[in-house]
């Protein structure tokens, strides 16, 4: 595929919108999850699994997503994701335990997906796709994620009603359908999702496990920042806009590599030194003093976004690597970032508390290092 068109400002917006949604009613949900929880008469276990569930199945989506357009118009799959994302906000707010579960579950499974073809869609303008469109879908997932928490909580401080706060993220997949139903993509490039995962590349499972831990930190970020934040002893609100605070930030850790192009030259060893940054923050915004929360949580919103970017400078680094190593890394990458927030459930639950996540996060932390180290281009030379 040669074909290299600039997307227009309504396809920007479509692809910017549609980002926003993989994000923003998980980071919504994670800002009110006790109180959700204790309204249909669920324990604090059912968050940790939800979470992990949850993720497992967004990893799941990424791995085989790209096979739906087998079978599916690139612009129908999305339009009908759309819908679906829709439906199961709405459906999630009935009140019943089961609900609740199956379409927060539901939600994880079609963003999974939806986010695994917005690549595709992307390349709809060619092998080398216009900056424009990657950094659309970039930000967006950024600006979801840094919003959903404030406005979930603003919503609920301001109605007293948990349904209504979790339906503020309908707005943004509404208006993200209505542009994207009104979108003409050039017909004439083909997508396909059939590739080959190149499960015998040395250097692509480095990446993979690479990106799996730091994104396992990301989803603890996600979905668990709000809940430590307020054992840490913050007010629900003052915790959600520390934590958009900290997301938003990743802005500023995407343009890193982008700006500063000698980053990219030695991206291995820069994602090493990003990932020991997003370890110490961490900690800092766990158990370091108050005087130094909001710069640990600045630093961390840097050091993953980041960690995220060069994740994709080393892909795109790597001649010939195709679909297939994209697909290797979000799905297995996103199956062991599963684990993550899992085990912080677990220790949420448990005794440990704090420390437990402590432990989960510097085990992530110490593997998105190493990895990072091991995917240096001494080393992915050879497969």
């Amino acid at each position: 595929m040669t074909v290299n068109r600039r997307p227009g400002a309504l396809i920007l917006a479509a692809i910017f919108l549609c980002a926003f949604n993989l994000r923003s009613s998980i980071t919504g949900f994670s800002a009110l999850s006790d109180i959700v929880l204790a309204a249909v008469q669920l324990n604090g276990a059912w968050s940790a699994a939800i979470g992990g569930v949850g993720i497992f199945l967004l990893g799941a989506a990424s791995l085989f997503g790209g096979y739906l357009l087998t079978y599916v118009e690139l612009q129908k799959a999305v339009a009908g994701l759309l819908v679906g994302l829709c439906a199961a906000i709405l459906l999630r707010t009935t009140g019943q335990s089961f609900a609740l579960l199956t379409m927060t579950l539901l939600l994880f499974l079609q963003i999974g997906l939806l986010g695994a073809i917005l690549p595709l869609a992307i390349r709809q303008f060619g092998d080398k796709a216009p900056p424009q469109a990657a950094g659309a879908m970039t930000f967006g997932v950024i600006a979801g994620a840094a919003s959903g928490p404030v406005s979930t909580i603003f919503v609920f401080d301001h109605t007293a009603s948990w349904q209504v706060a979790l339906c503020s993220s309908l707005l943004p997949a509404v208006v993200a359908l209505v542009i994207w139903l009104l979108l003409k993509f050039p017909s004439e490039v083909a997508v396909s999702g059939h590739h080959k995962l190149p499960v015998a590349s040395r250097s692509g499972w480095f990446l993979t496990f690479y990106f799996g831990s730091q994104s396992a930190l990301a989803f603890i970020v996600f979905i668990w920042i709000v809940p430590i934040l307020r054992v840490r002893g913050l007010q629900a609100g003052e915790a959600a806009m520390l934590a958009s605070g900290s997301i938003a930030s990743q802005a500023i850790g995407v343009m890193l590599p982008l700006v500063f192009q000698a980053l990219r030259t030695r991206a291995g060893v820069v994602a090493a030194v990003l990932a020991f940054t997003t370890l110490c923050t961490f900690l800092t915004l766990i158990f370091g003093p108050w005087a130094l929360i909001w710069p640990a949580a600045i630093g961390l919103g840097v050091g993953q976004g980041g960690t995220l970017c060069l994740s994709y400078v080393m892909l795109n680094d790597r001649a010939g690597s195709g679909a297939g190593l994209s697909s290797m890394m979000h799905g297995f990458g996103l199956l062991l970032a599963g684990i993550g927030p899992l085990l912080v459930g677990f220790a949420m639950g448990g005794e440990l508390a704090l420390r437990g996540v402590g432990g989960v996060v510097v085990g992530f932390g110490v593997s998105a290092v190493v990895f990072a180290l091991l995917c240096s281009p001494r080393r992915t030379q050879t497969n």
